[in-house]
Protein backbone atom coordinates (compact mmCIF):
# COMPACT_ATOMS: atom_id res chain seq x y z
CA UNK A 1 0.00 0.00 0.00
CA UNK A 2 1.68 3.43 -1.02
CA UNK A 3 1.52 5.70 1.71
CA UNK A 4 0.72 9.18 0.09
CA UNK A 5 2.63 11.87 1.87
CA UNK A 6 2.05 15.39 0.34
CA UNK A 7 1.44 16.93 4.35
CA UNK A 8 4.86 15.54 5.33
CA UNK A 9 7.03 17.89 3.64
CA UNK A 10 6.54 20.58 0.76
CA UNK A 11 9.63 20.82 -0.95
CA UNK A 12 10.54 24.52 -1.73
CA UNK A 13 10.30 25.43 -5.20
CA UNK A 14 14.00 26.16 -6.73
CA UNK A 15 15.02 29.08 -8.79
CA UNK A 16 14.79 28.99 -12.28
CA UNK A 17 18.36 30.56 -12.92
CA UNK A 18 19.84 27.10 -10.86
CA UNK A 19 20.37 23.83 -13.35
CA UNK A 20 17.64 21.18 -11.95
CA UNK A 21 19.35 17.93 -10.78
CA UNK A 22 18.94 14.81 -11.29
CA UNK A 23 18.61 12.78 -7.82
CA UNK A 24 20.60 8.98 -7.74
CA UNK A 25 19.69 6.75 -4.53
CA UNK A 26 22.22 4.12 -3.90
CA UNK A 27 25.18 6.69 -5.38
CA UNK A 28 27.75 5.25 -3.05
CA UNK A 29 27.07 1.69 -4.56
CA UNK A 30 28.70 0.17 -7.17
CA UNK A 31 26.01 1.27 -10.19
CA UNK A 32 25.59 4.30 -8.54
CA UNK A 33 29.06 5.77 -8.62
CA UNK A 34 28.83 4.85 -12.47
CA UNK A 35 25.48 6.37 -13.10
CA UNK A 36 26.61 9.65 -11.08
CA UNK A 37 29.94 10.06 -13.38
CA UNK A 38 28.30 9.16 -16.56
CA UNK A 39 25.51 12.06 -16.02
CA UNK A 40 27.86 14.56 -15.00
CA UNK A 41 30.23 13.78 -17.69
CA UNK A 42 27.05 14.63 -19.98
CA UNK A 43 26.57 18.07 -18.54
CA UNK A 44 23.87 17.01 -15.29
CA UNK A 45 23.96 18.11 -11.89
CA UNK A 46 23.25 15.30 -9.64
CA UNK A 47 22.07 15.35 -6.32
CA UNK A 48 23.85 11.90 -4.64
CA UNK A 49 22.10 10.05 -2.27
CA UNK A 50 23.80 7.65 0.38
CA UNK A 51 23.08 6.18 3.52
CA UNK A 52 26.46 7.06 5.50
CA UNK A 53 27.60 10.63 4.97
CA UNK A 54 29.96 11.74 3.65
CA UNK A 55 31.31 9.39 1.29
CA UNK A 56 34.03 11.66 -0.02
CA UNK A 57 33.30 9.73 -3.91
CA UNK A 58 32.54 12.81 -5.40
CA UNK A 59 34.50 15.16 -3.38
CA UNK A 60 35.50 18.26 -5.54
CA UNK A 61 33.21 17.97 -8.22
CA UNK A 62 30.90 21.27 -7.62
CA UNK A 63 28.35 19.41 -10.02
CA UNK A 64 27.52 16.74 -7.64
CA UNK A 65 25.79 17.76 -4.15
CA UNK A 66 25.84 14.57 -1.23
CA UNK A 67 22.70 14.05 0.63
CA UNK A 68 22.51 11.45 3.59
CA UNK A 69 19.14 9.50 3.65
CA UNK A 70 18.12 5.73 4.55
CA UNK A 71 15.35 4.83 1.45
CA UNK A 72 13.18 3.41 4.15
CA UNK A 73 12.84 6.96 5.48
CA UNK A 74 10.39 9.02 3.61
CA UNK A 75 11.06 12.62 5.34
CA UNK A 76 14.58 11.57 4.51
CA UNK A 77 13.82 10.41 0.97
CA UNK A 78 11.52 13.36 0.14
CA UNK A 79 13.99 16.32 1.60
CA UNK A 80 17.12 14.62 -0.96
CA UNK A 81 14.57 14.93 -3.95
CA UNK A 82 13.96 18.84 -3.23
CA UNK A 83 14.37 20.73 -6.62
CA UNK A 84 14.46 17.63 -8.68
CA UNK A 85 13.35 17.00 -11.80
CA UNK A 86 14.26 13.60 -12.49
CA UNK A 87 15.08 10.72 -10.69
CA UNK A 88 17.45 7.48 -10.44
CA UNK A 89 16.15 4.52 -7.81
CA UNK A 90 18.78 2.52 -7.33
CA UNK A 91 19.37 1.61 -3.49
CA UNK A 92 18.40 -1.31 -2.45
CA UNK A 93 19.34 -4.96 -0.41
CA UNK A 94 21.32 -7.08 -2.33
CA UNK A 95 21.44 -10.93 -2.94
CA UNK A 96 24.86 -11.35 -1.09
CA UNK A 97 22.96 -9.77 2.15
CA UNK A 98 21.68 -12.77 3.23
CA UNK A 99 18.44 -11.08 4.52
CA UNK A 100 14.98 -12.24 5.88
CA UNK A 101 11.85 -11.33 3.78
CA UNK A 102 10.94 -8.82 6.18
CA UNK A 103 14.54 -6.78 6.27
CA UNK A 104 14.27 -6.91 2.09
CA UNK A 105 10.80 -5.82 1.86
CA UNK A 106 11.31 -3.02 4.10
CA UNK A 107 14.38 -2.09 1.82
CA UNK A 108 13.32 -3.06 -1.70
CA UNK A 109 9.50 -2.51 -1.68
CA UNK A 110 9.20 0.18 1.29
CA UNK A 111 11.61 2.10 0.08
CA UNK A 112 10.05 1.89 -3.56
CA UNK A 113 7.17 3.34 -2.05
CA UNK A 114 8.68 6.38 -0.65
CA UNK A 115 10.61 7.29 -3.63
CA UNK A 116 7.41 7.17 -5.56
CA UNK A 117 5.72 9.62 -3.31
CA UNK A 118 9.04 11.60 -3.16
CA UNK A 119 8.69 11.55 -6.95
CA UNK A 120 4.80 12.57 -7.05
CA UNK A 121 5.40 15.84 -4.21
CA UNK A 122 8.75 17.66 -6.37
CA UNK A 123 6.56 16.72 -9.48
CA UNK A 124 9.41 14.39 -11.13
CA UNK A 125 9.64 14.11 -14.87
CA UNK A 126 10.83 11.20 -15.13
CA UNK A 127 11.50 8.25 -12.53
CA UNK A 128 14.40 5.45 -13.75
CA UNK A 129 14.25 2.13 -11.71
CA UNK A 130 16.37 -0.74 -11.27
CA UNK A 131 15.08 -3.74 -10.97
CA UNK A 132 15.46 -7.53 -11.18
CA UNK A 133 15.58 -10.31 -13.83
CA UNK A 134 15.31 -13.02 -10.76
CA UNK A 135 11.99 -14.91 -10.44
CA UNK A 136 13.05 -17.32 -7.89
CA UNK A 137 11.63 -17.19 -4.28
CA UNK A 138 14.58 -15.83 -2.44
CA UNK A 139 13.64 -12.75 -0.41
CA UNK A 140 15.71 -10.53 -2.79
CA UNK A 141 14.09 -11.70 -5.58
CA UNK A 142 10.37 -11.57 -4.13
CA UNK A 143 10.89 -8.26 -3.20
CA UNK A 144 12.83 -6.43 -5.99
CA UNK A 145 9.76 -7.94 -8.05
CA UNK A 146 7.16 -6.35 -5.66
CA UNK A 147 8.83 -3.50 -5.56
CA UNK A 148 8.96 -3.89 -9.71
CA UNK A 149 5.09 -4.01 -9.15
CA UNK A 150 4.56 -0.81 -7.35
CA UNK A 151 6.87 1.25 -10.27
CA UNK A 152 4.92 -0.72 -13.15
CA UNK A 153 0.99 0.46 -11.72
CA UNK A 154 1.92 3.87 -10.19
CA UNK A 155 1.06 7.39 -11.84
CA UNK A 156 4.84 8.52 -11.96
CA UNK A 157 6.90 8.24 -15.29
CA UNK A 158 8.63 5.53 -15.13
CA UNK A 159 11.33 3.23 -17.11
CA UNK A 160 12.04 0.13 -14.82
CA UNK A 161 15.37 -1.27 -16.31
CA UNK A 162 15.60 -5.02 -15.45
CA UNK A 163 19.45 -6.27 -15.69
CA UNK A 164 21.35 -9.62 -15.73
CA UNK A 165 23.97 -10.12 -14.00
CA UNK A 166 26.29 -6.98 -13.95
CA UNK A 167 29.84 -6.89 -14.37
CA UNK A 168 32.80 -3.80 -14.25
CA UNK A 169 35.47 -1.76 -12.82
CA UNK A 170 34.85 -2.36 -8.53
CA UNK A 171 31.75 -4.35 -8.39
CA UNK A 172 30.75 -5.56 -5.84
CA UNK A 173 27.90 -8.25 -5.53
CA UNK A 174 28.22 -11.78 -7.34
CA UNK A 175 30.81 -10.31 -10.13
CA UNK A 176 33.18 -8.87 -7.17
CA UNK A 177 32.61 -12.28 -4.90
CA UNK A 178 33.59 -14.58 -7.82
CA UNK A 179 36.53 -12.24 -9.20
CA UNK A 180 37.85 -12.37 -5.58
CA UNK A 181 37.29 -16.35 -5.41
CA UNK A 182 39.36 -16.76 -9.14
CA UNK A 183 41.84 -14.48 -7.45
CA UNK A 184 42.50 -16.15 -3.94
CA UNK A 185 41.90 -19.97 -4.79
CA UNK A 186 44.38 -21.91 -6.86
CA UNK A 187 41.03 -24.07 -7.24
CA UNK A 188 37.50 -22.91 -7.89
CA UNK A 189 34.46 -24.63 -6.99
CA UNK A 190 31.99 -24.35 -9.88
CA UNK A 191 28.66 -25.80 -8.70
CA UNK A 192 26.87 -28.10 -11.30
CA UNK A 193 30.21 -27.67 -12.96
CA UNK A 194 29.21 -24.16 -14.15
CA UNK A 195 26.90 -25.66 -16.68
CA UNK A 196 24.60 -22.90 -16.12
CA UNK A 197 23.70 -20.09 -19.15
CA UNK A 198 23.82 -16.72 -18.22
CA UNK A 199 24.00 -13.32 -20.45
CA UNK A 200 26.58 -10.86 -18.24
CA UNK A 201 26.09 -7.19 -18.83
CA UNK A 202 28.53 -4.39 -18.51
CA UNK A 203 28.42 -1.38 -15.80
CA UNK A 204 28.49 1.25 -18.94
CA UNK A 205 25.89 -0.90 -20.65
CA UNK A 206 23.70 -0.50 -17.84
CA UNK A 207 24.93 3.37 -17.64
CA UNK A 208 24.22 4.48 -21.01
CA UNK A 209 20.44 2.82 -20.84
CA UNK A 210 20.06 4.95 -17.68
CA UNK A 211 20.98 7.83 -19.45
CA UNK A 212 19.13 7.32 -22.60
CA UNK A 213 15.92 6.42 -20.64
CA UNK A 214 16.04 9.86 -18.95
CA UNK A 215 16.69 11.84 -22.31
CA UNK A 216 13.21 10.15 -23.47
CA UNK A 217 10.08 12.03 -21.76
CA UNK A 218 7.88 9.87 -24.12
CA UNK A 219 9.32 6.77 -23.19
CA UNK A 220 7.21 4.40 -20.44
CA UNK A 221 7.43 0.76 -20.14
CA UNK A 222 10.07 -2.15 -18.73
CA UNK A 223 13.24 -3.62 -20.81
CA UNK A 224 15.53 -6.38 -20.05
CA UNK A 225 19.32 -5.21 -19.90
CA UNK A 226 21.66 -8.06 -21.01
CA UNK A 227 24.50 -8.62 -22.51
CA UNK A 228 24.96 -9.99 -26.32
CA UNK A 229 25.72 -13.14 -25.87
CA UNK A 230 24.85 -15.97 -23.62
CA UNK A 231 27.45 -18.03 -22.13
CA UNK A 232 27.89 -20.51 -19.30
CA UNK A 233 29.14 -19.57 -15.90
CA UNK A 234 32.24 -21.90 -16.04
CA UNK A 235 33.15 -19.78 -19.34
CA UNK A 236 32.22 -16.93 -17.83
CA UNK A 237 34.36 -17.93 -15.11
CA UNK A 238 37.20 -18.87 -17.07
CA UNK A 239 37.61 -15.35 -18.75
CA UNK A 240 37.68 -13.75 -15.54
CA UNK A 241 40.64 -15.22 -14.48
CA UNK A 242 42.33 -15.09 -18.20
CA UNK A 243 41.64 -11.54 -17.80
CA UNK A 244 43.52 -11.36 -14.50
CA UNK A 245 46.18 -13.53 -16.35
CA UNK A 246 45.70 -16.72 -14.50
CA UNK A 247 44.78 -20.37 -15.31
CA UNK A 248 41.18 -21.55 -14.41
CA UNK A 249 41.70 -24.67 -12.31
CA UNK A 250 38.53 -25.91 -10.89
CA UNK A 251 36.44 -28.03 -9.25
CA UNK A 252 32.72 -29.50 -9.44
CA UNK A 253 30.35 -29.20 -6.46
CA UNK A 254 26.81 -30.47 -7.37
CA UNK A 255 23.97 -28.56 -6.65
CA UNK A 256 22.01 -30.59 -3.61
CA UNK A 257 25.08 -30.55 -2.14
CA UNK A 258 26.10 -26.69 -2.64
CA UNK A 259 23.10 -25.83 -1.36
CA UNK A 260 23.05 -27.89 1.84
CA UNK A 261 26.09 -26.11 3.10
CA UNK A 262 25.01 -22.66 2.27
CA UNK A 263 21.65 -23.24 3.77
CA UNK A 264 23.20 -24.93 6.97
CA UNK A 265 25.99 -22.16 6.58
CA UNK A 266 23.17 -19.43 6.62
CA UNK A 267 21.34 -21.19 9.68
CA UNK A 268 24.49 -20.75 11.72
CA UNK A 269 25.31 -17.13 10.76
CA UNK A 270 28.03 -18.37 8.79
CA UNK A 271 29.26 -15.77 6.26
CA UNK A 272 29.88 -17.30 2.97
CA UNK A 273 30.62 -15.57 -0.67
CA UNK A 274 27.38 -16.91 -1.77
CA UNK A 275 23.94 -16.83 -0.22
CA UNK A 276 21.01 -19.52 -1.11
CA UNK A 277 19.25 -16.52 -2.81
CA UNK A 278 22.23 -15.99 -5.65
CA UNK A 279 22.84 -19.49 -5.61
CA UNK A 280 19.04 -19.73 -7.08
CA UNK A 281 19.72 -16.93 -9.09
CA UNK A 282 22.72 -18.85 -10.78
CA UNK A 283 21.47 -22.01 -11.54
CA UNK A 284 17.76 -21.07 -12.16
CA UNK A 285 18.38 -18.22 -14.68
CA UNK A 286 15.71 -16.41 -17.04
CA UNK A 287 17.29 -15.46 -20.35
CA UNK A 288 15.81 -12.33 -22.06
CA UNK A 289 16.20 -10.79 -25.53
CA UNK A 290 17.87 -7.16 -25.15
CA UNK A 291 16.83 -6.37 -28.47
CA UNK A 292 14.20 -4.09 -27.10
CA UNK A 293 16.40 -2.21 -24.94
CA UNK A 294 19.14 -1.82 -27.59
CA UNK A 295 17.13 -0.83 -30.45
CA UNK A 296 14.56 1.76 -28.36
CA UNK A 297 17.53 3.24 -26.34
CA UNK A 298 20.62 2.70 -28.80
CA UNK A 299 22.93 0.66 -26.82
CA UNK A 300 25.57 -1.32 -28.62
CA UNK A 301 26.34 -3.97 -26.12
CA UNK A 302 29.94 -5.12 -25.27
CA UNK A 303 31.08 -8.69 -25.28
CA UNK A 304 31.90 -10.13 -22.09
CA UNK A 305 35.66 -10.78 -23.11
CA UNK A 306 36.37 -6.53 -23.98
CA UNK A 307 34.28 -6.01 -20.73
CA UNK A 308 36.17 -7.87 -18.34
CA UNK A 309 39.26 -6.38 -20.30
CA UNK A 310 38.13 -2.91 -19.19
CA UNK A 311 37.45 -4.16 -15.74
CA UNK A 312 41.05 -5.17 -14.73
CA UNK A 313 42.93 -3.54 -17.07
CA UNK A 314 41.22 -0.09 -15.35
CA UNK A 315 40.25 1.74 -19.22
CA UNK A 316 37.48 4.26 -19.70
CA UNK A 317 34.82 2.50 -21.70
CA UNK A 318 34.47 3.95 -25.36
CA UNK A 319 30.81 3.91 -26.41
CA UNK A 320 32.11 4.18 -30.26
CA UNK A 321 34.68 1.27 -30.39
CA UNK A 322 34.26 -0.86 -32.70
CA UNK A 323 33.90 -4.32 -30.29
CA UNK A 324 30.33 -3.29 -29.69
CA UNK A 325 27.77 -5.31 -31.12
CA UNK A 326 24.67 -3.69 -32.53
CA UNK A 327 21.27 -5.09 -31.72
CA UNK A 328 19.51 -2.64 -33.13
Amino acid sequence: MVIYARNLLMPSAPSSTVARPILVTGAAGFIGCHVVRELVDQGDHVIAMVRTSPSHLFDGDARVREVCADVTDLRAVIRAARGATRIVHLAGMTSLRGLSYDAAFRTNAVGMMNVLDAARLVKAERLIVLGTQSENTGAYARTKREADELVLASDVPHVVLRPSLVYGPSAGGVFGAVAAIVRKLSVVPLIGGGRYPMAPVYVDDVTQAIREALARPGLEREYYLSGPEVITFRRFVSAIAAAQHRTLHSVSIPYPVAALGIGLAEMLHVPLPVTSDTLQGLVHPRLHDPGPAARDLGLRLIHVEEGLRRTFGGERSDRHARDRTSLS
